[in-house]
């Protein structure tokens, strides 16, 4: 099974409501005043969502299995608080999560179907987005200006929370801008982070590292972007006025894949060994309330290399995280979620089809079922842990998206 097709698992986030006429449909040619044996229920097969609906049918059958005319149908649910269904058919979806059983009887005989409901979260509005021009942000501690790209949810009322979105790469800030701009659609104001080439004496004296150990200081570059964040923590009074809307400095959230995710667990307190000689460092930065990394690396990178971690460090880590990675990465990827302490941790594993590039979100089809779960499942993080969302934190707590997808994609909680 691949996400791009999840073989009608996923329904559409609007179902259409009802069919018009009765609940009976004859699929065939009946044999009139034949004597009905049994009764096939069906539907469309897919969960439902939540409030939405679906029209059930039947099908009368022969004791040699051909098709008949049948009487009246007459529905019943077995669970009322999960799927109500009309004289008619038509089945509605109440409960966020169950499985109901559906009973058609007519001609005394009875035909069943389960159908199963599934809650998809999703944010409680959804804003047009405002994107504004790029911003440079002076670095008091060096000869560099950071260089960012801020998204605001158009009319939305202030002050907005904010999410840091972060990849230590040139021009980082025009790279990612669907993450950008799904979060600012969601409610928050949304700041991609650029990193230009690190000014290595000023990180070294930063991090303690000498002049001759300087030149071995393991990915540099990482290192900076982490303490770029923290720079524009600093300077988030001067943005928000140059954006014209209040942000709210007390929930503040920070995403990033890949090698951004490294820096994501910088910022989460992940201890590095940024040198030969300069270990186990940290650059928490406890200001950052909610931490999203997407296949972040463990104590390799993604080529094999020390990434700098050693096995040990993220037993620092007490924020609330999300750790998104796909089965191929898995044994790495959890080593994180393992050594981790437990309260707010979270692995979404994605089974099947999926790439270290596809979680990224930033080269796969948007419209594939697999990004839509991909980036649910984020706001989802986010809304639970900047915005208070009791429902967002029960989709985390409670697996929906494993349950939604029978497996497809497991969510682990600690």
């Amino acid at each position: 099974m691949t996400f791009t097709r999840l073989s009608g698992l996923l329904p559409a986030i609007s179902l259409a409501v009802g069919c018009g006429g009765g609940g009976v449909e004859v699929l065939a040619k009946p044999a009139p005043g034949a004597t009905v044996a049994s009764i096939d229920v069906s539907w469309n097969g897919k969960p439902l969502l939540k409030d939405s609906s679906t029209q059930m049918s039947v099908l009368s059958r022969n004791a040699q299995g051909g098709v008949v005319a049948g009487g009246p149908v007459t529905w019943t649910s077995s669970d009322t608080q999960v799927v109500r269904i009309s004289s008619s058919g038509l089945i509605t979806a109440l409960a966020r999560t169950g499985t109901a059983t559906i009973t058609a009887t007519s001609d005394g005989k009875r035909g069943t179907a389960d159908v199963p409901v599934w809650w998809l979260y999703q944010p409680r509005s959804t804003y047009a987005i405002k994107e504004l021009d790029v911003m440079k942000i002076k670095n008091p501690g060096s000869n560099r200006a950071i260089p960012i790209l801020v998204r605001l949810p158009a009319d939305a009322p202030g002050p907005l929370p904010v999410i840091f979105i972060v990849f230590p790469t040139n021009g980082a800030e025009r790279i990612g801008d669907r993450w950008g701009k799904l979060f600012a659609a969601a409610g928050y104001a949304a700041i991609n982070v650029g990193n230009q080439d690190p000014d290595l004496p000023s990180l070294c004296t930063a991090l303690n590292v000498s002049n001759a150990d300087c030149p071995n200081v393991l990915l540099p570059e990482r290192l900076s972007n982490a303490r770029d964040v923290s720079v524009l923590l600093d300077s988030l009074a001067t943005i928000s006025r140059r954006a014209g809307v209040a942000f709210d400095a007390s929930r503040v959230g920070v995403s990033g894949p890949s090698a951004g995710g490294a820096v994501v667990m910088y910022l989460a307190g992940a201890t590095v060994d940024v040198s030969p000689t300069v270990k186990g460092v940290s650059l928490a930065d406890p200001r950052i309330r909610a931490f999203m990394a997407h296949s972040a690396p463990g104590t390799t990178t993604l080529d094999g290399s020390p990434s700098g971690f050693t096995s040990t460090s993220w037993s620092h880590v007490a924020g609330p995280t999300m750790q998104q990675t796909s089965l191929g990465e898995e044994q790495e990827r959890r080593e994180l979620f393992n050594v981790m302490p437990p309260g707010d941790k979270y692995m979404a594993l994605f089974n099947s089809g999926v790439s270290h590039q596809d979680v990224s979100g930033w080269f796969v089809d948007t419209q594939s079922d697999f990004y839509r779960l991909l980036t649910t499942n984020g706001v989802a993080f986010f809304d639970a842990y900047l915005n208070g969302a009791v429902d967002a934190k029960q989709w985390l707590t409670t697996n929906q998206i494993g349950r939604g997808t029978k497996g497809s994609v497991q969510m682990s909680s600690r």
